[in-house]
């Protein structure tokens, strides 16, 4: 479709131009859905799976480098995920469970990763995200693995040491923390509801507004919200979206005491992904226990120029005074580099396990 000059066009005019160029969009994503629907029955014939973070990837990827719009690149995928997701829905239902409730950063994140047009499991742990995969009542998962002020997730990590499932794609998103209440003013909180996390991200800003309140420690910021909004002289720390949920007054936004505050999160699944050309991988492993195990057990990734993107340590729950490390780095499980290493790594340690290759964050 050609556009015209829409330079020399009045307001009415335009609006017709939009309705035109509407028309020709939704014919696009009609003929798109069709094409989606052939691609399912040859799925459906080889029992493939119908979420491929590794082809999304590459589908985003020739977006962004396309966009020469006004449009950030954000915005951009934001509407393709959702008609990505639509179409995807044709093929099946997706079943995502992810850290509840509804209105948590959790649930924030699957609804970018997966977009609107799949069935969303909140759930109150994330051993039972964990379970609903496993089990096969949902099909993926979404888990916070870590944040940028407050560390790794202990309980996510703990995890993958007795599960089978694969890390199959990564997001991050930004966290923006805030005071909520059904009070409207300060001097009538005495109690405040928050997750673990989020009191450590608003630590200085609780001590100075709030030195005398008792802090309630709660599995979810959204619950968070769900208990201020029953119990009188409280307040939450939580999203904008929990306050709106439960109608609790803003008292006052972004209490975060570091600015860009953003966790990451997993995509958890049984998916054994191909390389999308632009990916991570996560191991887990025991050094044998005799001096020096970690220092070799890095070095062959030093020497084989592979770049470790995060280093985590877990209690071996097999051996007191064991650990279980954790690492990410840049590259794919099949990377010829990567082999060399890891073919190293298990000559002088024990329990390792590759817990996925996947697309690095868009």
């Amino acid at each position: 479709m050609e556009l015209k000059n829409i330079s020399s066009l009045d307001l009415d005019n335009l609006r017709k131009e939009i309705n035109n160029i509407d028309d020709e969009i939704l014919k696009l994503i009609i003929k798109r859905s069709k094409v989606v629907q052939k691609v399912g029955e040859l799925k459906n014939k080889s029992s493939g799976f119908i979420y491929i973070p590794e082809r999304e990837k590459q589908i985003f990827e020739k977006l962004k480098e396309k966009n020469n719009s006004e449009l950030s690149n954000e915005s951009l995928i934001s509407i393709f995920t959702e008609i990505i997701s639509a179409c995807r829905s044709l093929e099946k239902n997706l079943k995502i469970a992810y850290l509840g409730p509804e209105a948590s950063f959790t649930s924030q994140a699957a609804v970018k990763v997966f977009g609107s047009s799949v069935i969303f499991h909140p759930k109150h742990s994330i051993d039972a995200v964990f379970y609903e995969v496993e089990k096969n009542f949902a099909d993926y998962g979404i888990v916070p693995i870590e944040n940028s002020t407050e560390g790794a997730v202990n309980y996510t990590l703990d995890k993958f040491t007795c599960s089978p499932l694969k890390i199959v794609a990564e997001l991050e998103l930004k966290i923006s923390q805030n005071f909520i209440s059904k009070e409207t003013k300060f001097d009538n909180i005495t109690k405040i509801f928050s997750h673990s996390q989020s009191f450590g991200q608003c630590k200085n800003w609780i001590n100075s507004n709030f030195p005398n309140a008792e802090l309630v420690e709660v599995s979810s910021n959204s619950y968070a919200a769900k208990l201020a909004s029953e119990t009188t002289n409280s307040a939450a720390i939580g999203p904008i979206l929990a306050a709106k949920k439960y109608n609790l007054n803003i008292l006052e936004e972004s209490v975060d005491d570091i600015l860009n505050n953003t966790t990451r999160f997993l995509v958890i699944g049984k998916n054994i992904n191909k390389a999308s050309g632009h990916d991570k991988t996560s191991i887990m492993f025991s050094p044998n226990e005799e001096v020096g195990a970690l220092y070799h057990v890095l070095e062959h990734f030093y020497k084989n120029n592979i770049n470790l993107t995060m280093i985590e340590s877990r209690p071996n729950k097999k051996s007191n005074w064991n650990y279980v490390f954790f690492l990410d780095m840049e590259g794919y499980y099949e990377d010829e580099n990567l082999q060399k290493a890891f073919e190293n790594v298990k000559k002088i340690s024990s329990d390792f396990k590759i817990l996925g290759s996947y697309p690095k964050k868009n």
